[in-house]
This record gives C-alpha cells, structure tokens and sequence, in this order.
C-alpha cells in the first residue's frame, strides 16, 4: 500500500468493506470459512506466490 500513515484508516475501511460485501451471499456458519480462505488469497498476493501464470 503506497499512501500516507494518514490514509491507513480509510484504506482499512475500503478493505473490510470490500470483505462484507464478498461475504454478503454466504450463510452465516459458512462465513468463517470463507473469511479464511480471503484471507489466504489475499496473503498470496501480498506475497506473489502463484506468479507463474
């Protein structure tokens, strides 16, 4: 993320929002799981695993 510090609670917020809405269709004991796996996805791009394609 290239921003200032000031902006971290604003990015933070675009970013959970973008979680719920993701989330918005599932049943809510599914959601956990869910939320898990995004954040496993979300991991992997940060980090660039799965560049080869």
């Amino acid at each position: 993320m290239n921003g200032t510090p000031e902006r971290l609670p604003e990015a933070t917020a675009a970013v959970r929002s973008g979680e719920v809405r993701m989330l918005a269709g599932t049943a809510g004991t599914e959601q956990p799981d869910a939320y898990r796996a995004l954040r496993s996805m979300v991991h992997s791009l940060r980090d660039g695993h799965g560049d080869s394609a």
